[in-house]
């Protein structure tokens, strides 16, 4: 096979996340017709690889090749395998590796059912916007919260996940609808790295989910549980306080709480007052600080509320807008923000003024 260095040596380098890196000496990515396919055991990763192949071949280029090709000066580069060893040339520079015989993959041999293609590539725009409120570590017989769920209905794509305190929902336009699908964050994370705004295609087959977009096509499998009803938890009630928020402003504030709370697990309390000001506040036996800022809605009652200020960071920095609309509904309930497309929930810490 002969390629050119830049070609393999970017695809490989995206791929090489996908391949099990416990035993990197029986480990490596699959070359077959053309493609470049890495696995985990848990996730099959593929990318079209422009190249001039030889007849029918097929071999798995280990991971110490890998590292190999990266390092390889431009130009053209031609592999080689048999039996035993990869050999792999450019230029003057010539390296020979170990065969690796195992191949990690899952039966990927499956019919395949169209979810649904976003129309303009940005799906994992939007599975970026909701992405933090899935959990990264949680235990016992709710998996669903590591996950995130894809839901379709009336043309449009609702992408939704939830670790039980905190949810967030986002739309995107699509162009069919299908059954639902629920797939483990940590693998959306690494499918993100090798997106670039290509419109994507989404399928299913039994409990596997398939994206489809640019060179990549990416199978895993799915999540088993039931998801939440998010539709009842993202409500339309009226609330005693709702204002526009400035995502710039209240990130700078909050990041001056952040400071001073010093990785201590403090919560900001956040006071609503009927003058149109919003207070951001921590005390503690060693810190107090607060810093007011003036805002633009309607507070019919004054609200004290406490939220786990990481939370708050994380929820705000989500937006790409700049103005965020947020309601409070009362100091033990959950706030909303919105802005746009985009929904999300928090949760409040329960501390003594609001019990």
């Amino acid at each position: 096979m002969k390629v050119e260095k830049t070609e393999i040596a970017t695809k490989l380098k995206k791929l090489k996340g996908f391949v099990k890196t416990e035993k990197e000496t029986v480990s490596g990515i699959l070359y077959k017709d053309g493609m470049l396919i890495a696995s985990d055991g848990e996730v099959i990763a593929k990318a079209v690889l422009e190249c001039q192949p030889a007849l029918d071949e097929t071999f798995v280029i280990p991971i110490t090749a890998v590292n190999f090709i990266d390092k390889l000066p431009q130009g053209v580069a031609e592999i080689t395998a048999d039996k035993s060893t990869v050999k792999i040339k450019c230029g003057k520079a010539k390296g020979t590796f170990a065969n690796v015989s195992v191949f990690g993959g899952f039966d990927d041999e499956s019919k395949w059912t169209a979810v649904f293609s976003d129309e303009n590539g940005e799906v994992f725009e939007k599975i970026k916007e909701v992405i933090h409120c899935s959990s990264k570590d949680a235990n016992g017989s709710n998996v669903t919260v590591k996950g995130v769920y894809f839901d379709t209905s009336d043309g449009e794509a609702s992408i939704v996940a939830c670790d039980g305190f905190r949810a967030a929902v986002s739309h995107c336009k699509c162009r069919s609808e299908a059954k639902p699908i629920l797939a483990l964050a940590a693998t959306l994370q690494k499918i993100m790295s090798l997106h670039n705004g290509e419109p994507t295609e989404v399928f299913t087959s039994g409990n596997k989910a398939m994206f489809r977009f640019g060179d990549y096509e990416i199978i895993t499998k799915q999540l088993s549980g039931t998801f939440l009803d998010y539709k009842k938890i993202f409500t339309t009630e009226p609330g005693k306080a709702v204002f526009n928020i400035s995502r710039s402003g209240a990130l700078d504030i909050l990041n001056r709480a952040e400071a001073c709370i010093g990785g201590a697990q403090i919560p900001v309390m956040l006071t609503a007052s009927e003058d149109k000001t919003v207070t951001f506040g921590v005390l503690s036996a060693t810190t107090e600080f607060n810093e007011s800022i003036e805002i633009d809605g309607v507070i019919t009652e004054a609200i004290e509320i406490a939220f786990n200020p990481r939370y708050l960071i994380d929820c705000i920095k989500a937006f790409p807008k700049e103005q965020i609309e947020m309601t409070l509904y009362g100091p033990t309930r959950f706030a909303m923000f919105s802005a746009g497309e985009l929904q999300q929930i928090i949760l409040p810490v329960r501390t003594r003024r609001n019990k």
